[in-house]
């Protein structure tokens, strides 16, 4: 998995998937940076990146308001720190010089964030803003009950490492295969194609009736309409597993709230639960090729 490439006040970084997780938790990004997807050039904020929307549920509009946040409670601890100096032993001039200078670069750095959508870095093409549009409007419902799912869990963790994100990153990332497989699978077995087959098969067994010499059409048809029903069977399987995924991310979090569960049991529960994801994408992959 590559890394995603996101401007901050200190330059350019580049973070994988979970190290973006442990930045946000930690409060060193905030939604609003410019940020270009692994493999990508188009530069937009993270609060904005489809596959970021677990760590923004509030999408930009929350990323704004983290920003704001972080600034104000910046300007009232240097206005503390340096009237507190001033009147008694604080810190010393040179270092509230040293400070002021960072908390002016921090406020530039917002203000620029809260103003520079739709110019430079963040500025998207044509074609790349009337997608995001579209994604906007036409959001899938699944993925935003996931992603809230997985965002409620993140939230109940007290004090998460790397390895326990990265397992909650290979869940999501498991659990966006197999809804991505399933609507795959239902376009392939859609109620039209049925249809198309069904009448070509009436049109052959009319046909077969006047001249047997049809027998091989008509096997073919028929050997489509099987595979089709296994399509269909398989993505009603993957239907079953995304509903189960998204009560069991549920259930580790009520058992972590309720003090049922320790780190050690959330851990196994999220790798027990991404390792059948995986298995299940797997399985309607080779069924798929049979």
């Amino acid at each position: 998995m590559g890394s995603w490439r996101v401007k901050t006040a200190f330059g350019e970084r580049q973070l994988t998937e979970v190290e973006l997780l442990v930045a946000v938790r930690r409060g060193e990004l905030t939604g609003l940076e410019p940020a270009s997807a692994p493999g990508g050039e188009v530069w937009a904020p993270l609060a904005e990146q489809p596959a970021l929307a677990s760590l923004f549920p509030t999408g930009l509009t929350g990323a704004r308001r983290t920003a704001a946040l972080a600034v104000a409670g910046h300007l009232a601890l240097f206005a503390l720190v340096a009237v507190w100096s001033s009147v008694g032993e604080g810190l010393p001039a040179a270092w509230i010089a040293v400070w002021g200078v960072a908390v002016l670069t921090h406020l530039a750095w917002a203000l620029w964030l809260l103003a520079a959508r739709g110019r430079g870095p963040l500025a998207l093409s044509a074609a790349a803003t009337a997608e995001g549009q579209q994604g906007a409007t036409l959001k899938d419902p699944y993925l935003v009950a996931l992603g809230r799912a997985l965002g409620q869990l993140r939230a109940a963790l007290v004090e998460p490492d790397e390895a326990l994100l990265a397992e909650l990153l290979a869940v999501q990332r498991g659990a966006e295969a197999v809804h991505a497989r399933r609507l795959s699978l239902a376009a392939g077995a859609g109620e039209g194609a049925r249809a198309d087959l069904y009448e070509e098969r009436a049109a052959l067994l009319r046909r077969h009736e006047q001249e047997p010499v049809f027998a091989d059409q008509l096997r073919a048809v028929e050997a489509r309409l099987a595979e089709l029903d296994l399509l269909r069977s398989d993505a009603a399987r993957l239907e079953a597993q995304e509903r189960t995924a998204l009560h069991e991310v549920e259930g580790l979090r009520l058992r972590l709230l309720r003090a049922e569960s320790s780190g050690d049991g959330l851990s196994a529960g999220l790798r027990q639960l991404g390792a059948r994801l995986s298995a299940e994408v797997e399985v309607t992959s080779v069924s798929a090729g049979r």
